[in-house]
């Protein structure tokens, strides 16, 4: 499970959230949500995309301290492109903020679920 604060109000089958409010839901869905505006992380995810499902275990790699607690989408570009960098993911042919976010969400998403094999 991973931990978000809504920035809009949002409703689904399994629960409801107003602008603010802190939730714990799935890994995956929080990063479908991140990556949508909807919300941003609380704790720094190792790996802003699906978990392995084993009751949510402390990220391995955390977040620099400056990007902690704002989710991916509050950095900058030339913070996404540092970050990027540090996590050796090729940004070739992105230029626009959402094409890196997407980008780094994707390889990430990747790399802990190859992680888990």
């Amino acid at each position: 499970m991973t931990r978000v604060r809504f920035q809009r109000r949002m409703a689904s089958p399994t629960h409801t959230a107003r602008p603010g409010d802190v939730l714990d839901i799935p890994a995956g869905e929080a990063a479908q949500r991140v990556k949508a505006g909807q919300c941003t992380y609380v704790d720094a995810p190792a790996a802003p995309g699906p978990a392995a499902e084993d009751g949510g275990q402390e990220p391995k790699e955390p977040m620099e301290p400056g990007a902690a607690g704002s989710g991916l989408d509050k950095l900058t570009v030339d913070q996404l492109k540092a970050f990027a960098a540090e996590q050796d993911i090729d940004l070739d042919g992105t230029a626009r903020k959402a094409e890196i976010l997407d980008r780094i969400i994707t390889v990430l998403a990747e790399r802990e679920a190859g992680d888990g094999d």
